[in-house]
């Protein structure tokens, strides 16, 4: 055990337990829990993450006990334990600036924030060995500005390899709002790479066809949006009577668009093996999905052990609900 200073951030503790770059990826899963433990759906999806080989490095933010630590055990390579400032850009700008990356073909950015891999996650990473792009999510979003969504993020040596990438974790620091983490750096570095020429790529698709809207809303809400498509083209002249409602619904379903796919289309992202759900949406649901499908999807398409999430969930909503993770 060893005292070291990075970055930004005070002093942690860095536990090296088999510091041996034979592997050509670099896996870095950003850890926090209140309770200062370390979760059996942690330890699942670490488990995971190691059967895709490579270098794995296991960032937590909270203060984990020798026991805790001891749970780790062979699943990861390196321990690092920080203080809790910078969220997971915080965490893994800790290891991505202290690594060689020209050691490594391939970056995975991960964290604590899903549940999973609800499936096999080289059938994934097959899925997208043949997509044209340099870096990838397993879903995009266009609030604030097109991103792939930080909960998983994969690097290509193409970016891997490039100056720019380390010149954007050099300006990480830490932010008074996680909003602002939310918009500079989550957004912000998606938007940085396509900036620099790097190709975006994600694993959901969400096509805007008849079938989909119908299958997410019903068909009411697809009558509603045809219609009010229909007193768009008459505008100005209708700008009142039943067509109102219409026009209204249109906008709703256009909001899709822009909303957070891993929220509103959970049940998409199940039929399209998306290997995660997330643990806002079962703790917070704060966009009031309709989730009543929810556990019969999971055990009817998924192997995934429902014990975990129960259990976990049952912890921390005993917590403050705004503060858990």
């Amino acid at each position: 055990m060893s005292k070291v200073v990075w970055g930004r951030f005070q002093a942690c503790e860095l536990f090296v337990l088999r510091d041996k770059l034979k592997n050509s990826r670099l896996i870095v899963f950003a850890h926090f829990d209140r309770d200062d433990r370390v979760d059996p759906h942690v330890l699942f999806y670490l488990a995971a993450l190691k059967k895709l080989g490579g270098h794995l490095v296991f960032v937590s933010t909270a203060r984990l006990s020798p026991i805790e630590l001891k749970k780790l055990g062979s699943l990861v390579n390196e321990i690092v334990i920080k203080e809790n400032v910078g969220y997971d850009f915080g965490s893994w700008q800790h290891v991505v600036l202290r690594k060689n990356l020209l050691d490594f073909s391939e970056l995975i950015l991960c964290n604590d924030s899903c549940y999973g891999p609800l499936f096999d996650l080289n059938t994934m990473f097959s899925a997208m060995e043949g997509q044209d792009c340099d870096f990838w999510g397993p879903t995009a979003n266009r609030e604030v500005a097109f991103h792939i969504q930080s909960y998983f993020l994969v690097f290509r040596s193409k970016v891997l390899h490039n100056p720019v990438f380390i010149d954007f974790w050099s300006t990480i620091s830490a932010q008074e709002r996680k909003i602002s983490y939310i918009v500079n750096y989550e957004v912000g570095l998606s938007q940085f790479l396509i900036r620099n020429g790097f190709k975006a790529g994600s694993v959901f698709h969400f096509r805007f066809s008849t079938l989909h809207l119908w299958f997410c809303f019903g068909l009411s809400e697809l009558v509603g949006y045809f219609l009010g498509t229909l007193a768009r083209l008459f505008d100005p002249w209708i700008n009142s009577g039943p067509f109102r409602g219409f026009k209204k619904r249109r906008r709703n379903l256009k909001s899709i668009f822009f909303c957070n796919p891993t929220h509103k289309l959970w049940h998409l992202l199940l039929k399209s093996q998306v290997p995660f759900i997330k643990v806002e949406l079962l703790r917070d649901n704060p966009l009031k999905v309709n989730l009543r499908k929810l556990n019969p999807a999971l055990a009817k398409l998924t192997n995934y052990d429902l014990k975990l999430i129960r259990d976990h969930l049952d912890r921390i909503k005993k917590l403050n609900p705004s503060k858990a993770s």
